[in-house]
């Protein structure tokens, strides 16, 4: 069994660009702009970690961007294709959870436990599951979505990766109804947002669930990411800060949705910050149909508006001054 990880191999990478080298000096390479027409090495390559720097347009970025914007592809499949212009290892399945786990012993309900049986996994069988929730086959397979019909009960299992394409955990999510919680993560999990593999753009939608994102992803709006709960984390919001200047939040239509929005409406206020409704029925961002999220995400409110409007939510409706703001 094996699965692949993309562990950076740069000089291959920009050998596949064909990006020569003109001269190096110890972990950087100079190389003629692969963006701009010149004559003289202005463009330096970290040979170590893939950042580069272009003297010449005073940019910065790191190797993934570069085959993005010279490929003229999205990020995630600048990913795969440096896997495999460039493939530097292969891990089994078992090294990469212990790599994981740092060689700790894993307890009976771990996700982690029933990622060993990931790559055996069938997508056949869980069709009528995704299919009647709208979802496409290529978001399956884009997402490495899996299903198990084993102990304890039906679920779905596939990999969170960081924005690099390597892979730093697993999720599982329920398919039993019945449950209160529906997902699992592996204990001691640090949340990233999801996914950043497949993340595009400087404008970030910020939703709960992984389904949602993806749901988000398949529909073309590909700054969606799911914080994995209905708050950011310390890490999550560093990387915010780091990529993006505007948020939308597109929160549950739920108690805890709503009470999360009045958080993150204080907590990122220093963003170009917007307050998308989930329309009624729909519970999430997953339930609105794929034809009317361009809409929902075109009336969203500016925190500015919510705020000045003296907006604070309550049992699914906005009060302003007494009177509905909606």
């Amino acid at each position: 069994m094996k699965i692949v990880d993309s562990d950076l191999n740069v000089e291959a990478v920009l050998e596949a660009l064909d990006i020569k080298t003109v001269e190096s000096r110890g972990a950087w390479a100079d190389v003629l702009c692969p963006i701009h027409v010149e004559n003289n090495p202005s463009f330096s390559v970290n040979l170590e970690n893939g950042g580069w720097i272009c003297r010449h347009g005073e940019e910065t970025g790191q190797l993934v961007s570069l085959v993005m914007r010279l490929k003229e592809i999205p990020r995630y499949e600048a990913l795969r294709w440096m896997i495999d212009v460039a493939p530097k290892q292969d891990h089994s399945i078992d090294d990469l959870l212990n790599r994981l786990t740092g060689g700790v012993k894993l307890e009976e309900h771990d996700p982690l436990v029933w990622a060993k049986s990931y790559l055996e996994l069938q997508t056949d069988e869980m069709v009528e599951y995704w299919f009647e929730r709208g979802f496409t086959e290529n978001t399956l397979h884009s997402f490495g979505v899996k299903y198990d019909s084993g102990w304890p009960s039906p679920h779905l299992i596939w990999p969170v990766k960081n924005e690099n394409g390597n892979t730093v955990s697993f999720i599982l999510r329920y398919l039993d109804s019945n449950r209160t919680s529906k997902y699992m993560n592996p204990k001691g999990f640090e949340r990233i947002l999801f996914p950043l593999d497949h993340f595009e753009g400087d404008e970030a939608i910020l939703v709960e669930g992984p389904l949602d994102a993806m749901w988000l992803h398949q529909h073309g709006h590909h700054g969606a990411l799911a914080m994995l709960g209905s708050g950011v984390t310390a890490k999550q919001e560093s990387w915010l800060r780091g990529h993006v200047t505007k948020i939308t939040l597109a929160l549950d239509n739920d108690v805890e949705g709503r009470r999360g929005t009045e958080n993150l409406l204080a907590r990122l206020r220093s963003f170009d910050l917007r307050i998308a409704k989930v329309p009624a029925p729909a519970k999430d961002v997953q339930e609105v149909a794929g034809k009317d999220l361009k809409k929902m995400l075109r009336l969203a409110k500016t925190g500015a508006e919510f705020m000045l409007g003296g907006g604070r939510i309550y049992t699914g409706r906005v009060y302003n001054c007494g009177g509905l703001y909606d």
